[in-house]
């Protein structure tokens, strides 16, 4: 995704899901219910994990997206081996 595409947090998501989907890594969000995107909810459990850098009161950063805690991330993984 370009950075212009990565500029507004809901064309992202959107963006992000459509990639998923047409890369066989998800299933297309079913019309008509209140999850638009399967990845609605995603930031909000991998915030709780400490796996994401905030944004003030984001975990979108306009420009870039979503900025993975590589240091948590490589941390939780060396603890599971």
């Amino acid at each position: 995704m370009s950075a212009e595409q990565k500029q507004k947090h809901g064309d992202f998501k959107h963006l992000l899901d459509e990639g998923l989907e047409q890369g066989g890594y998800i299933r297309a969000a079913p019309q008509g219910l209140a999850k638009e995107t399967f990845v609605r909810d995603e930031p909000k459990y991998r915030n709780q994990l400490g796996l994401l850098e905030v944004n003030g009161k984001s975990y979108f950063h306009p420009g870039v997206g979503y900025v993975f805690n590589w240091r948590m991330i490589v941390s939780m993984v060396d603890q599971s081996t």
